[in-house]
């Protein structure tokens, strides 16, 4: 299953009728975003730049998935030790390091052929210990740390793929993460202290904690933007805020407030953009401006987002949901677009300039977004418009759920589900519509309440299956027409406003009920079945 998202918000989706809604707002771009099936709780996710494969730990099938990220499919499925979890690449060496946390094991792949090469063991830990790692390319070493165990950072030669060392730092090591403009390993540690330890062989201080920074906060992963000379570490147990870290000093200068708990971060060092996941209850991916530090965009990932990382060559950013079987793959689009079967598009925010075409998935336009242009839906899908303005028509043929609110549609509205499609549901209220809203075919009209029509409202040869319809506080500048229709369940027409004729002919009601109109036309009841009819 794939998803677009167009956000220059900060989104909080709640799925509703098939649809989805959110209640804050920020600047942001144009993304396309795609989920990808791959093994039980995926959690660790490393991307090779030269082959474009994404590396997937799926903790809880033993196992890592290889995704072609040209293709967004899996390829490949290698088996590893208990729990895979965290990961680290040296695309140099083709080769990838997976910690195995239940029987502490790293197992090594070769990304050539993807076969696991060597299982290096860490015979003295107990259980679980083993928590993350990262891979020096330049010095061809790699860092594992062990926490709940004897505060050690293990060193792993990458020539011999051995362990050759021990770096003691204190207290509970989690996160590390390689400064490559300097070679110097941070250790964000449970007890709110960054260990720095030098990494340079050339050193004379090679492999001892130079530095120690105090966070008064309880780091746990950590990302460098070696541009900027920035890390940026997440937090846990309670702490919502990120801390920024001067590499060149080694010392806090600042936090991040998220207002939720977090998981993992990464850094995209071209456009200076900071990603963080969150599990609950945000389960979201959060995007921080590197230069004014300020949130910019919230995507809504579901289930429990863990790890991120990013492809420069795809310019796609890849998110482990742990709670699941996915991984979400997020890309910038631009322009004109189709929205095909099983992908998710959220525009909010934005003014977006070309067509969009829906054919089988589903479309979400909000948070004071404007389009300009027309939305086709030629076969089935979901859409929902909300708090927008839509400067063209809406062409929608098979549409299986439909939500306007709050919103401005510049053009007319033309909705017919065919009736070898199944009913959809319509809902449409506090809008403005400014030429005709026309129906037809199998369609579960459920409200058009307290809407602007500038046009005609016209309901022909249409089915309503299985709702009551809600017709009402609506103003119509034109004709209402219902013709040839059926009402299997209620009709509910009060408090309308009427400027041409009430037209209701050779259609079939359940039930209808007629209050408190103003039609400024004719009403005009011919050829009608009413079983029950209330004024």
């Amino acid at each position: 299953m794939s998803r677009v998202i167009i956000l220059p918000v900060i989104l909080v989706l709640v799925f509703s009728l098939g649809l989805v809604s959110s209640d804050q707002a920020f600047a942001t771009g144009i993304n396309k975003i795609s989920t990808i099936d791959v093994g039980n709780s995926p959690q660790g996710v490393v991307i090779d730049p030269d082959t474009n494969r994404i590396y997937v730990s799926n903790v809880g099938d033993d196992t890592i998935s290889v995704i072609d990220g040209d293709t967004k499919t899996v390829i490949d499925e290698i088996d590893v030790g208990f729990q895979p979890r965290r990961m680290a690449l040296n695309s140099i060496t083709d080769t990838v390091y997976v910690i195995n946390s239940l029987d502490s094991t790293v197992s090594v792949i070769n990304t050539v052929d993807n076969t696991v090469i060597k299982t290096i063991p860490f015979e003295s830990l107990s259980h679980d210990t083993l928590y993350d790692i990262a891979v020096n390319e330049i010095t061809n070493t790699i860092y594992v740390t062990n926490h709940f165990a004897d505060n050690r950072v293990f060193v792993i030669d990458g020539n011999s793929n051995e362990l050759i060392d021990t770096i003691t730092v204190g207290n509970g090591p989690l996160g590390v993460a390689i400064n490559p403009t300097t070679n110097d390993i941070f250790v964000a540690r449970s007890t709110g202290v960054i260990s720095v330890i030098d990494g340079d062989p050339l050193s004379p201080l090679y492999h001892t904690v130079i530095d120690e920074i105090n966070t008064a906060n309880r780091p746990d992963q950590i990302a460098i933007n070696p541009e900027t000379h920035r890390a940026y570490v997440t937090n846990h147990f309670g702490d919502t805020k990120i801390s920024v870290i001067d590499t060149q000093l080694n010392s806090l200068i600042g936090t991040i407030e998220l207002d939720v708990e977090h998981e993992d971060v990464a850094i995209d060092s071209e456009t200076n953009k900071i990603y963080v996941t969150s599990k609950f209850p945000h389960r979201s991916l959060f995007v921080i401006d590197g230069v004014t530090e300020q949130i910019v965009e919230k995507i809504f990932t579901n289930v429990a987002p863990q790890d991120v990382a990013i492809n420069h060559n795809l310019n796609t950013i890849y998110v482990s949901n742990f709670f699941s079987h996915d991984v979400i793959a997020i890309t910038p689009i631009e322009g004109s677009f189709n929205v095909e079967a099983g992908e998710f598009v959220v525009i909010g925010g934005a003014t977006v300039s070309g067509d969009i075409t829906v054919n089988g998935g589903t479309l979400v336009l909000e948070n004071n977004c404007t389009l300009n242009g027309k939305i086709s839906l030629k076969t089935t899908g979901t859409i929902s418009i909300s708090n927008c303005t839509i400067n063209g028509d809406l062409k929608i043929k098979g549409v299986s759920s439909m939500i306007i609110s709050n919103s401005q549609i510049n053009g007319k509205v033309d909705i017919k589900n065919p009736s070898k499609i199944s009913e959809s549901d319509i809902h449409i209220f506090d809008s403005e519509i400014s030429k005709d809203l026309k129906f037809s075919g199998m369609v579960n009209i459920n409200e058009i309440t307290s809407t602007q029509i500038g046009g005609n409202l016209i309901i022909k040869n249409t089915i309503v299956p299985s709702a009551d319809t809600d017709i009402g506080n609506t103003n119509v500048n034109g004709n209402l027409i219902i013709e040839k229709s059926q009402f299997f369940d209620d009709l509910n027409f009060g408090g309308n406003w009427i400027g041409g004729n009430l037209i209701l002919k050779n259609s079939e009601l359940l039930e209808a009920s007629f209050n408190a109109n103003t039609v400024g036309g004719d009403l005009k009841l011919e050829k009608n079945h009413v079983d029950e009819f209330l004024q």
